[in-house]
């Protein structure tokens, strides 16, 4: 392009409409022989921020294009261990447009538990080697929160009209756990607690600078 010719460096990118429950995604593992020991699939309820962000509510769900989209990319690379795959699907098409594949253990992997396919455990059987039977179906509907993300997503939501309260409640139902946090090992959740506190109270300090503080943004708080 005459801007390249020019030596201007550019970035494209191409928006793609749709709100936050049209980006789709599937977490699966690929082991060396083909075959996929874990796979189940998942839509956004809610991101943070919102519309463009990281998700703070996941649902599990039935995305048999995304799944098969995935499956073709990484039976075409000879991909062998866990990778999720995002998508977002075309508000006007319908059309799914590839967003990423990371080939790590994604945020919201309490998923694979809370929609009963076992993530944990296959996983686990997958790297010691221990056989596995096939894996059970997915129960559609089924929701975790990411607790980091979603306070700051709900009001962000509210704030900017997004939805009303009584949608933001409504969204909630289906809600099988918090990302992992659980009752039966406190540990994790009293740290998350004090950390959330810790963020709190740094981000209400910044809230009381003044207009002379070297940190202020020239307005009053």
């Amino acid at each position: 392009t005459p801007a390249l010719d020019a030596g201007v460096e550019l970035l494209v990118t191409e928006h793609v409409p749709g709100n936050d429950r049209h980006l789709e995604g599937v977490t699966v593992i690929r082991d060396s022989n083909g075959s996929y020991p874990l796979a189940y699939g998942r839509r956004k309820v809610r991101a943070y921020p919102p519309g463009f962000g990281t998700a703070s509510i996941l649902e599990s769900a039935d995305v048999p294009e995304t799944m098969d989209l995935t499956a073709r990319l990484l039976d075409a690379a000879g991909f062998v261990g866990i990778a999720a795959a995002e998508v977002k699907r075309h508000a006007h098409t319908g059309e799914r447009m590839l967003i990423e594949i990371n080939v790590r253990i994604p945020r919201g992997f309490a998923l694979g538990d809370a929609c009963g396919v076992d993530a944990s455990w296959r996983l686990y059987a997958v790297l010691a080697g221990i056989p596995l039977r096939p894996q059970p179906p997915a129960h559609s509907g089924v929701k975790v929160v990411v607790p980091s993300m979603e306070p700051r997503a709900a009001v962000a939501s509210l704030m900017r009209r997004r939805l009303t309260l009584r949608e933001l409640l409504a969204s909630y139902r289906g809600v099988r756990s918090l990302s992992g946090l659980s009752l039966r090992d406190p540990a994790p959740s009293v740290w998350f607690s004090i950390r959330q506190f810790r963020h709190g109270r740094r981000f209400g300090g910044r809230r009381q600078l003044g207009p002379s503080s070297p940190e202020s943004d020239g307005e009053s708080t």
